[in-house]
C-alpha cells in the first residue's frame, strides 16, 4: 500500500465525540453509484445526524446533476460512497475525510467473487453492501464489518406527458429497459432482451421495445453489436443519450413493462424505480434485485449459473453469473401485451411493496444506528 494511503488511527475512542458524518460520493454523477449517494444524502438528512457532503468527481460518466455541498467541521465518521476499486484514488483526493477517522465504504458489487482488493480493505473499518447477494461476496474477503443497507425507493413526482416524436420514438405502446455502457454491457445483456424481444412478437405485431443507453461513444465496439441486433427490427428503437430525470421517469410510466436480463446486479435501481412507479417489471430471477422483489411483485426468468469468462473486467473471469432463459422472458414479455389488466395489477403490488418496504425513514433509521455505533467505536 502506498505511504500516503496508509491509516493513521487513533489508539482509543473519543471521549463525547459528538455525533455526526462525512459523507463523500459522485453526487453530481449520471451513474448509479451517483444515485446510491444521493439516496443516502436523504436518508442521513432524514436521520437527524449532522453532516457534511464532498462531491467525488473521478469518473467518465457525465456530471450534470445539481448538488449543494455541505459544508462544516469535518466529524468522526466518514461514509464514502466509492467503489473498492477506486477507494484509493478517494483517500488521495481527500485525506482530511479520512486520516484519523472511522471510515465505512459504500461498495457495489455484481458477481459472486469479490476481488481481494486489499489495498482498499486496509483504508475502511466496516463495509456497507447494497443487497444480501452483494454482501455475501464482500463477507468473504473480510473479517471486519459488512452491512447491507436497506436502501429507499424515491418516491417519484408526478411525470409530465411525454412527447415520444421529440425523442425521436414512434408513438404506440412499448416495452423499456436502460442501462450504461460503462456497466460490463454483456453483464447487462441488452442484446439478450433484444432476442427475447424478437421470439415473444412477429416484428410489427406487438408493442415496440425502446432501449435506452448511455455512453455508447466510450465503447464503439459494444455500441455497434447493439445497433446492428435492433437493426434488424423495425420494432426495436435505441434512444441513445442521457435524458433529464423528469423524463426518464415519464419514459418508464408510459411502458407497458420495463425489462432487464441482466447476468448479475449489486441491486438494480432502475428496476426499484420501475416497480415503485408501479410499472410491471420482467426480470432476471438472480442476484441483488431478489432482494426487493419476487414472485408476487415481478416477471422472474429463471437463470442457470455458468462461468463469466474471459473478458469481462473487473469480473474475476472463473467467477460465475446468471445466464437467463430467453425463451422464458419472451413468454413474459408476451404475456404483459396480452394481459394488460392482470400486468397492471402486478405493477400496484410491486409499487405497494416498495412503498411499504423500502422508505427513507427505514435507511435513516439504519444510518442512525450505525454512525452512533460508530462514533462509539473511535
Amino acid at each position: 500500500m502506498s505511504p500516503r494511503l496508509r491509516r493513521r488511527r487513533t489508539a482509543d475512542p473519543v471521549e463525547g465525540a459528538a455525533l455526526g458524518v462525512n459523507l463523500a460520493g459522485y453526487f453530481t454523477g449520471e451513474l448509479g453509484v451517483g444515485e446510491l449517494g444521493r439516496l443516502l444524502v436523504e436518508a442521513t438528512e432524514r436521520s437527524g445526524l449532522p453532516f457534511t457532503t464532498r462531491v467525488h468527481r473521478r469518473t467518465r460518466s457525465r456530471q450534470d446533476v445539481a448538488f449543494e455541498e455541505t459544508t462544516g467541521d469535518p466529524h468522526q465518521v466518514t461514509v464514502a460512497v466509492v467503489n473498492a476499486d477506486q477507494f484509493p484514488q478517494w483517500v488521495e483526493d481527500a485525506p482530511d475525510l479520512h486520516r484519523d477517522r472511522y471510515v465505512i465504504g459504500v461498495w457495489a458489487w455484481e458477481v459472486e467473487r469479490f476481488p481481494a482488493y486489499a489495498d482498499a480493505f486496509a483504508l475502511v473499518d466496516e463495509v456497507w453492501t447494497l443487497s444480501q447477494h452483494n454482501r455475501r461476496a464482500v463477507a468473504r474477503r473480510t473479517d471486519k464489518p459488512v452491512r447491507t443497507v436497506p436502501l429507499p425507493t424515491r418516491v417519484p413526482e408526478p411525470a409530465p406527458p411525454l412527447d415520444l416524436a421529440a425523442l425521436g420514438l414512434p408513438e404506440g405502446p412499448y416495452m423499456l429497459t436502460a442501462f450504461d455502457h460503462l456497466s460490463v454491457f454483456d453483464r447487462k445483456n441488452p442484446l439478450g432482451l433484444v432476442e427475447a424481444f424478437g421470439r415473444a412478437f412477429v416484428d410489427g405485431e406487438g408493442p415496440t421495445l425502446v432501449v435506452k443507453a448511455i455512453n455508447g461513444h466510450l465503447k464503439p465496439e459494444e455500441r455497434d453489436l447493439l445497433r446492428a441486433a435492433a437493426a434488424r427490427r423495425r420494432d426495436v428503437h435505441l434512444l441513445e443519450q442521457y435524458v433529464g430525470a423528469a423524463e426518464l421517469g415519464a419514459l418508464m410510466d408510459g411502458c407497458q413493462s420495463y425489462a432487464s436480463l441482466h447476468r448479475a446486479e449489486g441491486y438494480g435501481l432502475t428496476l426499484a424505480e420501475a416497480m415503485v412507479r408501479g410499472r410491471p417489471v420482467v426480470a432476471t430471477g438472480y442476484s441483488g434485485n431478489l432482494d426487493f422483489m419476487d414472485e408476487s411483485t415481478a416477471l422472474l426468468v429463471p437463470a442457470s449459473r455458468v462461468p463469466i469468462g474471459p473478458g469481462h473486467r473487473p469480473y474475476p473471469p472463473q467467477a460465475q453469473w446468471g445466464e437467463p432463459d430467453l425463451d422464458a422472458a419472451a413468454a413474459h414479455l408476451r404475456w404483459v401485451h396480452e394481459h394488460p389488466s392482470q400486468a397492471e395489477e402486478l405493477g400496484e403490488r410491486a409499487r405497494a411493496h416498495h412503498l411499504a418496504t423500502r422508505t427513507l425513514d427505514r435507511t435513516a433509521a439504519f444510518v442512525r444506528q450505525r454512525i452512533t455505533a460508530a462514533v462509539a467505536h473511535g
